[in-house]
Formats: C-alpha cells, structure tokens, sequence
C-alpha cells in the first residue's frame, strides 16, 4: 500500500505543469502525477506541507485512466486494472522517424513510410516485424507520460536507449520543433527521478546526465 498526497495544480498551463485540464498534482512515492480528476475510494486527510498549502493524504493503489487524466485511488490492487495504450490515430513512428523496409520501400528519418497515409498504416496486418511490429516507444511501452505526451500530440518520440554510460531518454523530434513546454516536463521529471535525457531542439542535439549508473 503506498501513501498518496494530492494538491491543486496552481500553475496549471505554465511549461511543465502540463495544460490548463491538469487541475491536481498527485505525488506517490516522491513521483509526480498531473491529472485532471481524482476518484478517491478510500479514507483521507488532510496534512500541512511546507509553506501554507495543505494536501490530500490517503494510503491506497493508484489506477491511472490516460484517455480522461482521472486517477483512482482503492483499497486493493486487483480492483485496479491499469488500461492498455494503444497508437490509435498516431503514426509518427512511421512518417520519417524509423529506419526499415516495407515490402521493398525503404524509410529513414526524413523520408516517410510509403505505406502510411492520412488513415493511418494501410498494409498494418501485413506490416514487417522489425521495426514495425517490435518498435514500441516510450509513451506506448511506460505509463509514467502523461496522455498529452502521444506522439502525434506532443510532437516527439520518447524512446529508452542503453548506451555504454547507463541508460538514456532519447527525446526526437517529430514533425516541428520541440514546444518549450513539452521540453520543461520531460527535464523537470527526468531531473526529479535521476533519469539521464538527450533531447533535440530544432535538429540539434542536447544532453543531461541525471544519474551516475
């Protein structure tokens, strides 16, 4: 059973406190989940934190719903069942930002897929295994983005790279250069939970080291 805090999201809409629907701010375990609603299915408190805000307290498991941003807290983990992502209208893995071959057409950053149209993949029961089937990226394979971080709505690829020097976020572009708001949230969490991020700005790329693994 983990211990939850709940606070209303102040600055809501700024750069890294997600849109303007994120009304709560809800910690586990020292992370940091931004939300729209919050269903509490258990007893609460409330705690003084530091400075005059108060919080929420409650003990429970957290079930995150990513299409409505509503977070659910109950008594028992089975009654949660976490809900399974999925790319529905989003293809920017397929528009230029995967290497791979289709059915004898080649694709690379830069050069779209020749399969993949305004519908979406149009041979997606025949598409390759690699890298079609087996590539997942971070927003698809984690839960801990928030909804506003798909692919096609945030306009980048989160995906997780294991490099000689420990493990990395690689943040790509995807479309159009990098909004200073999607920018704040992905350093601000990666500084919070010691994870090392290489982003890019305009094409460029750009490196944080968060963690000494």
């Amino acid at each position: 059973m983990n211990k939850y805090l709940i606070r209303f999201n102040k600055n809501r809409g700024q750069p890294g406190r997600g849109t303007d629907a994120h009304v709560w701010r809800v910690f586990e375990n020292g992370v940091e989940y931004l939300a729209a609603q919050v269903k509490l299915n258990v007893p609460s408190w409330s705690e003084e934190s530091e400075g005059p805000d108060w919080n929420i307290a409650c003990s429970g498991f957290m079930q995150i719903d990513h299409d409505t941003g509503t977070v659910t807290i109950s008594k028992k983990p089975e009654a949660l069942a976490k809900p399974v992502r999925t790319c529905d209208s989003c293809t920017k893995c397929c528009q230029g930002h995967l290497s791979g071959e289709a059915h004898g057409h080649s694709f690379y950053p830069g050069k779209p897929c020749f399969f993949v149209g305004e519908k979406g993949c149009s041979i997606y029961e025949d598409r390759p295994h690699s890298p079609c089937r087996t590539f997942k990226c971070e927003w698809l394979d984690s839960d801990y983005l928030p909804m506003w971080f798909r692919p096609d709505l945030s306009k980048v690829i989160v995906v997780k790279r294991q490099h000689d020097d420990g493990e990395w976020l690689e943040v790509c572009e995807a479309g159009q250069k990098m909004d200073s708001s999607v920018l704040s949230w992905m350093l601000i969490w990666a500084a919070n939970n010691k994870k090392n991020v290489r982003y890019q700005i305009d094409g460029s790329w750009n490196w944080v080291k968060n963690s000494d693994r």
